[in-house]
């Protein structure tokens, strides 16, 4: 997984590489740290409570795929770290759960 830069008042947009072919990322975040967290399916985040998850998106054939999620809040403090890691979920032959990368990115000034 991939963040582009967090500036006040921007968007926010994500991407996987080398993902599975079609599958579906929910990406997520945490502003307190680096987990693990058992979500409770026999997966572990490496983010801490609270975790937000964002609007889920599919990856291409290709494995690629990159959403814009939203917008990073204009009064959000400059240098406060932002933890991500998506999860990736396939239905082909079943069910298959696997982590992105995780990644923690300031927010910075414009």
């Amino acid at each position: 997984m991939y963040v582009y830069k967090l500036n006040p008042g921007n968007s926010l947009t994500l991407r996987v590489r080398n993902g599975t072919p079609n599958a579906l990322v929910v990406p997520c975040y945490s502003v307190r740290g680096t987990g693990p967290t058992d979500v409770g399916i026999g997966v572990f985040l490496d983010l801490t409570q609270p975790i937000v998850d964002m609007t889920p998106f599919r990856l291409g054939s290709g494995g690629y795929g990159e959403v814009v999620a939203g917008r990073v809040p204009p009064w959000a403090p400059l240098d406060l770290p932002v933890y991500f890691q998506g999860v990736e979920i396939t239905f082909q032959s079943g069910q298959s759960i696997r982590l992105t990368n995780s990644i923690t990115k300031p927010i910075t000034a414009n």
